[in-house]
């Protein structure tokens, strides 16, 4: 469409929106193997923190601040809850290791075992 107006309309200079440019080369990135996995790994981990107000609370106590989450209408989040969860790394790992968490039944339960091993996970 751009290019059919600028034909008629040569006064016209057409440019492509950078933002989209970005999301798009994110969007092709986000699609290999790995890092659709490590994105799947941090909105799981995110996901069991924010569904559950005490482990949101001891998340809050450890790292002194709030993880970005992931949203659906933009790609470059995915990008910057990851940023966040490197950010809190080694808050996260001392958390999952506390007392408080090894204590609390969510520690046994199938989610929290899981979102455990994610962040004990050497690789991750």
């Amino acid at each position: 469409m751009g290019s059919k107006l600028m034909k008629r309309r040569n006064h016209l200079i057409r440019t492509p929106c950078t933002a989209h440019c970005i999301n798009l080369v994110l969007d092709e990135i986000g699609e290999l193997k790995n890092v659709k996995e490590t994105l799947a790994s941090i909105k799981s981990i995110t996901k069991f923190i924010y569904n559950h107000s005490k482990i949101l609370n001891l998340m809050r106590e450890y790292t002194g601040r709030e993880l970005i989450r992931h949203a659906i209408t933009r790609f470059a989040t995915d990008y910057l809850a990851m940023n966040s969860i490197v950010q809190s790394d080694a808050e996260l790992r001392r958390m999952f290791t506390s007392e408080a968490w090894t204590k609390d039944k969510l520690a046994k339960s199938c989610e929290g075992r899981i979102v455990d091993g994610i962040i004990s996970d050497k690789m991750f």
